[in-house]
C-alpha cells in the first residue's frame, strides 16, 4: 500500500508567527509560496476530478493531507468521496471551516490531527464536538513557543479535560533552539502522559536534519504537490531546484542515493528503513 503526503493547496485561512510557509503572490491561476525562505510556483491546482483520476493507479493507499489548509481545497469533500473504500486518509487541519467539516466523509479516515492556533477558542471546540459526533475522534497539536508557553499550558489543560488527545509539538524553526529554555522544555515533557497528552517524538530542542546514504523515498512513500508535481519526500520542498521532481512518475522499489538533508520525522523514518535495508542486504 502506497503512503502518500498530499499537499492539495498551500493555501490557509490563518497567518500564524511561527509558520514556515505563506503565499506570496497571486497570479493569473495560481501563486507562488514560500516554503522555509524559498519560493515555489503552483501554476494551477488540480481540480477534484483531475485528482481522482491521476490516483487511480496507486490504489489502493494512505493519503495524508497536510498543506496549507487542505480545507481551503475546494471541493475536498468530492475528492475524497470518490476514493475507492480501501482508499483511506489522514488530515492535519486547524478545523475552522465548519461548512467543509459537515461534509466530508467519516468511513475511511484514519486520523484527523487539529491543529490549535490561540484564537476562536468556541468554535474551534465546537468544530471538535462535530468531528466526535460524525465518529471522527481529532488529536489536538498544539504549537508551544517561548512566547505563547503560558497559554499554552492552559490550552493543554483545556482540551484535555473535554477529552481529547493533545499532541505537545515544541517550536521547531531554522536558527532556533530551546536550548535558552530548558526549563520549560523539561515542564512540557513532564506534562506528556504518554497516553492522552503526548510529547511530539523525534523533535530535539534545535533544528538537526540528518542525511543517509540510502532512502525508500519515491517508493511506496511519495509526496504530491497541488500542481500534480510529485517529490520522492516532504524535505524536497526545500530545494529551489528540480533535484526532488519525478517525472512521468512510476513508483520504484531499488534502495536510491540521496544527498539531500532529511528535515521531518517522516521523512526521516524512510531513510531509516532505507539505511536497514541496505545494512540486511550488504549493499
Amino acid at each position: 500500500m502506497y503512503k502518500i503526503i498530499f499537499i492539495p493547496t498551500w493555501r490557509c485561512n490563518l497567518r500564524c508567527s511561527y509558520c514556515d510557509y505563506e503565499i506570496k503572490e497571486k497570479t493569473a491561476e495560481g501563486y507562488i509560496y514560500r516554503a522555509f525562505n524559498r519560493f515555489h510556483r503552483v501554476e494551477r491546482e488540480l481540480n477534484w476530478w483531475e485528482w481522482v483520476k491521476y490516483l487511480e493507479r496507486f490504489e489502493p493507499f494512505i493519503l495524508e493531507m497536510t498543506g496549507g489548509e487542505p480545507l481551503c481545497y475546494k471541493d475536498l469533500d468530492k475528492l475524497l468521496l470518490h476514493l475507492r473504500l480501501d482508499c483511506k486518509w489522514a488530515i492535519t487541519s486547524n478545523t475552522l471551516n465548519r461548512e467543509m467539516i459537515k461534509k466530508l466523509p467519516a468511513y475511511n479516515c484514519l486520523a484527523w490531527t487539529a491543529s490549535y492556533h490561540f484564537d476562536r477558542d468556541d468554535e474551534f471546540l465546537n468544530n471538535l464536538y462535530i468531528l466526535r459526533h460524525k465518529g471522527i475522534t481529532p488529536r489536538v497539536t498544539i504549537v508551544v513557543t517561548p512566547e505563547n508557553y503560558d497559554t499554552a499550558i492552559e490550552k493543554i489543560k483545556k482540551i484535555d479535560s473535554e477529552g481529547y488527545g493533545v499532541n505537545i509539538h515544541p517550536l521547531l524553526k531554522m536558527d532556533f533552539s530551546w536550548e535558552k529554555y530548558m526549563d520549560k522544555w523539561d515542564n512540557l515533557r513532564a506534562m506528556a502522559d504518554g497516553r492522552r497528552i503526548i510529547f511530539i517524538k523525534d523533535i530535539s530542542y534545535s533544528w538537526s536534519p540528518e542525511r543517509y546514504d540510502y532512502c525508500h523515498a519515491g517508493g511506496n512513500y511519495f509526496c504530491l504537490m497541488p500542481d500534480g508535481k510529485v517529490l520522492r519526500c516532504y524535505s524536497q520542498i526545500l530545494t529551489d531546484n528540480n533535484l526532488g521532481f519525478i517525472e512521468d512518475f512510476e513508483p520504484f522499489t531499488l534502495l536510491m542515493p540521496c544527498d539531500m538533508d532529511c528535515m521531518f520525522p517522516c521523512d526521516r523514518q524512510v531513510t531509516k528503513g532505507g539505511r536497514d535495508v541496505k545494512q540486511k542486504l550488504k549493499v
